[in-house]
């Protein structure tokens, strides 16, 4: 069994801004959220696992007194380190220290190309303010910085300026998140949920901008889904689906979350618990979990990614399905492409009742 290749570890529930599209209702520490030694002690076994990557984030990690130890201690290892932050809290000062560690980059949040909608969506005056500073700062003093967009209805529309705008602050990497309904994000759906069709116009705008913007700006698409089909060569794509999952949805196969308090989860946005590290080893977790291993098989989907050419390397979101209708292993709903698959998804399931 291979190692997760990436492992979130969301360091605390304390978070000073209220998220339109938080997975968290209540940005308040948890209790018995695990100490300095259980997280280093947990990096340890993630690291002799053979893990490439080390998310840490939140809630908001720089809220942690002890978050640059557990950085350094995680840089130090070897692991490929990310600090996910809002920036709020991001001083020159611990910008400099950040820059001394290396395997480090820093990932920080930014959903609006204007205070208007960065602050309005986030629910913290100045956050647009600090958030820009932070980046500034992190170009400026060396540190391998991106910009983190959730993209919704909310902000659809200024995405391209939010682009521009990193290109203006010549941040090497812009990650566009899918948003996924949790938490106080369910809460608020039906101002942020893009539909499949929003979903296609995203995607294309995407492979365009990050076609034409490759030589200044590394444009990714985190929970990406759909690329496949609106890709020129589709072949490179295709397999008879036997093989270890390629790309398409991680939950589960490539990625893993553990949460404040110890809990296993299959990624940051799919709140299913599958063991706890503080009763369970981590590594016992990832291998014999029954929800993992069932993750792993995308012949256990059902629906129209049950019968999509492109299950193999696609698979859907399975957060997106968890969040629609209660099961991991539903269909995507947001998927523009597979319209076309619901008559040979129904004929499926007849035939196999």
């Amino acid at each position: 069994m291979s190692s997760p290749y990436s492992v979130f570890l969301e360091v605390t529930n304390a978070c000073n801004s209220n998220c339109m599209h938080c997975r968290s209702r209540t940005g308040k520490p948890l209790p018995n959220e695990l100490s300095t030694d259980e997280l280093l002690s947990l990096i340890d076994k993630i690291d002799h696992m053979g893990t490439s990557f080390v998310v840490l984030t939140g809630g908001e990690p720089l809220l942690r007194r002890d978050i640059l130890e557990i950085v350094k201690y995680s840089c130090n290892l070897g692991l490929k380190t990310v600090l996910a932050t809002n920036g709020f809290y991001l001083t020159h000062d611990k910008a400099n220290l950040l820059a001394t560690m290396e395997n480090l980059s820093v990932q920080i949040s930014l959903d609006g190309a204007s205070a208007v909608i960065h602050d309005s969506f986030r629910g913290l005056d100045g956050s647009f303010e600090r958030a820009i500073y932070a980046l500034r700062i992190c170009a400026e003093v060396g540190i391998d910085v991106s910009a983190s967009v959730t993209v919704t209805w909310y902000n659809f529309e200024d995405l391209p300026k939010v682009i521009d705008l990193g290109r203006e602050l010549r941040i090497p990497t812009i990650k566009l998140r899918r948003f996924i309904p949790n938490g106080q994000g369910f809460d608020n759906r039906s101002l942020l949920d893009l539909s499949p069709e929003e979903m296609r116009v995203l995607v294309k705008f995407y492979i365009n901008r990050k076609e034409a913007l490759q030589h200044e700006i590394d444009l990714q698409m985190e929970q990406a889904p759909f690329t496949i089909p609106l890709s020129t060569d589709k072949s490179s794509f295709l397999n008879d689906g036997t093989k270890r999952i390629r790309g398409g949805c991680s939950a589960g196969n490539a990625i893993c979350v553990i949460d404040p308090v110890g809990n296993v989860r299959p990624c940051p946005s799919l709140p299913v618990n599958v063991g706890n590290v503080k009763e369970v080893d981590f590594q016992t977790i990832w291998e014999s979990s029954y929800i993992l291993n069932q993750l792993r098989d995308r012949s256990n989907l059902s629906g129209r990614c049950k019968v999509c050419e492109y299950r193999s390397v696609c698979g859907g979101c399975r957060a997106a399905a968890f969040s629609q209708y209660g099961n991991y292993l539903s269909e995507d709903p947001k998927c523009w492409y597979t319209e076309a698959l619901k008559e040979k998804a129904h004929k499926c399931e007849l035939i196999s009742v």
